[in-house]
């Protein structure tokens, strides 16, 4: 009879020590900071990014997927070991409030890092930067100043950084202007719009209205809406930094080698290359045989994927440099 006290107690002395033991261990697991996001990505082996597709950021090339923000975030993946997945929101309202709910690692498709975005997302430092442009349809009558603007004439991407400059220089210098907001549509579809004759104004960034110059003869640039603004990558408001400062540190180090600098040349550096007699024979060449062969192309780009207007980079494939380890 004692020994099976004794043995009792012994059990439940025992017992005692491993709960205290599992508790003391639950503890610290739980008063064990989380690992660093960058470092819980690296472990997946994938970074989740939300771009928009447009010839200035993510098309379907010849050899597949193309565009200068497809090379910098591919580049970025390649730089901190990982693959990248891109998904498309269909606006960009959808596409800013991904990066501000945190649904995706980040968000890059030429986003201009605004006063009022940084309130609501982090931001990488500027790798580029761009003037927004007011483009009127060449052959209709242009606008000197945004005064000139007729009611229903201007169309811009709702939610954009043009119409948030818009309502500024309503607010300050031109308590009249109005635009029609677009929700259903992005900035190559307002282009291509004016191009047929649709719409007479519309905004882009700068960048995007010299690539503009090689799909649309009707296209033309008005005046400038101010200074340039910065074109940066965004981040969740609440996330850790670490894969904001890994972001950082690439885009100091692209900058540094030159790599940035190349990549900006294959992408836009073509674009002012075209003079007046060039331009012209080129829109004649378009007139007199495009018609002959366009359906041919438009099949093709059916079958294939591949956006028959776009041109082929292949032979202007970048070498990256070696990131360290």
């Amino acid at each position: 009879m004692r020994r099976q006290r004794l043995h009792m107690r012994v059990a439940i002395a025992l017992a005692a020590v491993l709960l205290l033991s599992g508790s003391i261990a639950l503890g610290l697991l739980l008063a064990r900071p989380p690992l660093p996001l960058l470092t819980r990505i690296q472990h997946a082996g994938e970074l989740l990014v939300a771009t928009r597709k447009s010839p200035s950021t993510y098309h379907e090339g010849a050899q597949g997927p193309d565009g200068f923000e497809h090379a910098l975030i591919s580049g970025f993946a390649e730089h901190i070991g990982v693959d990248v997945r891109f998904v498309f929101p269909s606006t960009l309202d959808e596409l800013l409030a991904a990066a501000t709910r945190g649904d995706v690692h980040m968000s890059g498709g030429g986003l201009t890092a605004t006063k009022a975005r940084r309130q609501r997302m982090q931001f990488s430092s500027p790798y580029d930067q761009v003037t927004e442009q007011l483009i009127y349809r060449r052959g209709s009558q242009r606008p000197r100043t945004l005064g000139d603007i007729s009611t229903g004439d201007l169309h811009v991407v709702s939610g954009s950084s043009h119409e948030e400059t818009l309502r500024t220089l309503r607010r300050n210098e031109y308590p009249t202007l109005s635009w029609v907001p677009r929700r259903d549509t992005g900035v190559a579809d307002l282009l291509a719009a004016l191009e047929r004759g649709e719409l007479r104004l519309t905004v882009v960034d700068s960048n995007e209205a010299a690539l503009s110059r090689r799909l649309y003869k009707h296209a033309a640039v008005a005046l400038e809406l101010g200074e340039p603004q910065p074109i940066a990558w965004a981040f969740p408001p609440h996330q850790d930094p670490s894969l904001r400062v890994a972001a950082d540190a690439y885009l100091r180090d692209i900058e540094r080698t030159g790599w940035l600098e190349r990549l900006r040349e294959r992408y836009f550096g073509h674009s002012g290359r075209l003079n007046f007699v060039d331009t012209r024979d080129f829109w004649r060449a378009v007139r007199d045989r495009l018609p002959r062969y366009r359906a041919l192309f438009e099949q093709a780009g059916e079958s294939t994927g591949i956006d028959w207007r776009q041109k082929s980079r292949v032979s202007t494939k970048l070498r990256r440099p070696e990131w360290p380890k």
